[in-house]
């Protein structure tokens, strides 16, 4: 019996060794530890090997050709390349931190076999390589050749090679990496060195280098293999420091950057010339009038006054027929005057006249301004057409100088150049000059120029370049006009703005908008007067120059020769706007005061003044212009119509230079 339990006890011992055994390799297995991914790091990729080649060229131009082996762990389209090319690099040379701000092109020439685009913003140029239809997985090579070319850096000490060869920012952990950099011509480089980190620290024993001999062409080659795995976050950098004069005919400015600068200030300079053969206006000269110009209207003498056809030019018109005995004005309370018609115009009425006395009174021979201000506001713009038609179809070639208008055309377009170079410029700079891969891109920092632009076709260009008499104004309130509206002061506070947000230069942002506004005020000063003008103004503002200052002697010889001198008067110091100024003398002067035979309603008994008639009239119009410009707004509503018009070291910028040289950035899979 023992003999049997001892039998027993050992087969089962036996069974559980064999277990054991059995089981061993698969419990080893499930305790194995499972790879380590840093937070951030691609846990679907691995990249086996991340191998680039710099050629360096005299003119500091680098040929860089990247071969970067990968392992899909997942399925992926491809893999994406980011460059920086803007920024700053951060160095350290003879115990001195040295910063240099990125003047750079960047150039993607192929990336192989596979089908690639390039995209630009934020500073970094980006790379896209594979098929948005295709999925690969498993291992997979990738080449990207591209130039960079870096500006001459300005240093005057020393030449210097900083180059991030390996990307800061690539998503995953490299394997293994090998560098080679050659060089156009002998050197001594015995302090060139390749930085990277190992053990958490930086360090410039990452990597095994040597020199090679030179090739046939003289140049000299350093070849790094590294030491170790590069792991995620860490990347490596080339840095030598060369004599000074090593590189030689390096590129100083971008060519677009060149031509702005002449734009900058030619763009004004042309617009003065503009001004100076075409635009200046020949002297003024102010005769002195005791009545208006003969042949010309109320309305007329409104227009010339101030170059404006207002709403005021044409209701003097009513004092204008008043005095002639077409019709009379009576006062009805405080907020209407009755126009009555007495007679019809004469032969000699001019065409807009005609159309305005008839669209009053074609219904009747009675109107109130109040209830009829439809009626009359549809009468004035049908005279107000027409009268623009008498005086050059609304283009002012009857006022101005044909010539004149079209270099103020060309001045205006002029005005636009330094900021369209400017934009220019930006855009080469940025990278989005040339990128046919990519297409044109506009990024959100560029919004405020774009805006800009809007503002200042929508304000200046669009009214100034095409604008109808009836719009236009002196070339005083013009110029002030455009420099000080609300809309032009926002356009130009957003143009500087974007241009400081995109260049970091608030010199060049500030000179773009002066220059602009500069050649904005030239252009709008180039108007010239015709003779006909100038002369017909310089007998208008001599008679204003007359209601305005005349003496107590001169208005009781011309009252003696005519005692309706004040009424006769009365339309044309209304359409130039003197119509207080001339009542307010005839009452200091203490001139009898006679209501017109035209004039009815004054109800309050008190003692008749010239003044009370003005004011009278005055409020009334006020009303009345009001009433219409509600009828208007109305109409248009009704239309559906707007209406009217404008009358590694660090980084600064976007982008990011990592492990402190240039070039680098990052990448990963998509």
């Amino acid at each position: 019996m023992r003999s049997a339990d001892c039998q027993g006890r050992e087969r089962r011992r036996l069974a559980l060794l064999v277990l054991f055994a059995l089981a061993a390799p698969i419990l080893l297995a499930s305790a194995a530890p499972l790879p380590a991914y840093a937070a951030g790091e691609d846990a679907y990729m691995r990249t086996p090997s991340y191998n680039v080649d710099v050629t360096v060229r005299e003119n500091n131009v680098f040929y860089i050709t990247e071969r970067i082996t990968v392992d899909f762990l997942e399925p992926s389209h491809g893999i994406r390349r980011e460059i920086p090319y803007r920024g700053v690099a951060v160095s350290q040379v003879g115990g001195e931190i040295v910063k240099q701000d990125a003047r750079m092109k960047i150039a993607v020439d192929n990336t192989g076999d596979d089908p690639y685009t390039v995209s630009n913003g934020g500073g970094m140029l980006s790379i896209r390589i594979g098929d948005a239809d295709r999925l690969v997985s498993g291992l997979h090579d990738y080449v990207i050749r591209y130039q960079l070319e870096l500006f001459d850096d300005q240093i005057p000490d020393y030449d210097s090679v900083y180059l991030n060869v390996i990307p800061q920012n690539w998503e995953t952990g490299i394997d293994s990496a090998a560098v080679s950099v050659t060089f156009p011509k002998d050197v001594d480089i015995s302090g060139a060195e390749f930085i990277g980190m190992s053990g958490g620290q930086t360090s410039a024993d990452v990597m095994d280098v040597e020199k090679l001999r030179p090739d046939n062409q003289g140049g000299y080659t350093l070849v790094a293999i590294s030491k170790q795995a590069i792991l995620y976050g860490e990347g490596l950098t080339f840095r030598a420091v060369l004599p000074e004069g090593y590189f030689v005919n390096e590129r100083r400015f971008y060519t677009t950057e060149i031509i702005f600068w002449i734009v900058l200030f030619a763009a004004p300079l042309a617009c003065f010339l503009l001004w100076f053969a075409f635009g200046r206006d020949r002297r003024i000269v102010e005769t002195v009038e005791f009545r208006p110009p003969d042949g010309l209207t109320p309305a007329e003498i409104g227009l010339l006054w101030d170059a404006k056809l207002q709403d005021r030019d044409l209701i003097s018109m009513f004092l204008y027929w008043a005095d002639k005995g077409k019709l009379t004005i009576e006062e009805h309370g405080k907020d209407d005057f009755v126009l009555q018609k007495k007679d019809v115009l004469g032969e000699g009425a001019k065409l807009f006249e005609r159309q305005m006395f008839e669209g009053l009174f074609a219904p009747g021979a009675t109107i109130s301004m109040k209830a009829y201000a439809g009626r009359i506001s549809n009468a004035l713009s049908a005279a107000k057409a027409e009268l623009l038609k008498e005086f050059g179809k609304g283009t002012l070639k009857t006022l101005y100088d044909r010539r004149s208008l079209r270099m103020r055309t060309l001045a205006l377009v002029i005005a636009i150049l330094p900021t369209v170079f400017n934009l220019v410029f930006v855009m080469d700079k940025n990278g989005s000059l040339g990128s046919w891969q990519g297409g044109f891109n506009l990024s959100g920092a560029m919004a405020g120029p774009a805006i800009f632009f809007i503002v200042f076709f929508l304000r200046i260009v669009g009214p100034l370049a095409a604008r109808s008499l009836s719009g236009s104004a002196t070339s005083r309130s013009l110029a002030f006009g455009a420099i000080f509206s609300p809309l032009s002061i926002f356009g130009i506070l957003i143009l500087i703005a974007g241009f400081l947000v995109i260049l970091q230069n608030p010199a060049q942002a500030l000179l773009t908008a002066v220059s602009t506004v500069l050649c904005i005020v030239l252009a709008v000063l180039t108007r010239k007067k015709t003779d006909y003008y100038t002369s017909m103004l310089g007998k208008i503002r001599g008679f204003a120059n007359f209601i305005k200052a005349a003496e107590l002697d001169r208005i009781k010889m011309l009252v003696d020769e005519d005692p309706a001198y004040f009424y006769n008067i009365l339309p044309y110091a209304w359409a130039m706007g003197l119509s207080d100024e001339w009542a307010e003398k005839f009452d200091r002067f203490g001139l009898t005061a006679q209501p017109p035979i035209w004039y009815a309603g004054y109800g309050d008994g008190s003692a008749f003044t010239y003044l009370y008639m003005t004011g009278s009239l005055t409020r009334c119009t006020r009303n009345l212009e009001r009433a219409m410009a509600q009828n208007a707004a109305a109409a248009r509503a009704r239309s559906g119509g707007s209406g009217g018009g404008f009358s590694g070291g660090g980084f600064s910028g976007g982008g990011g230079f990592s492990g402190g040289g240039f070039g680098g950035g990052g990448g990963g899979r998509w």
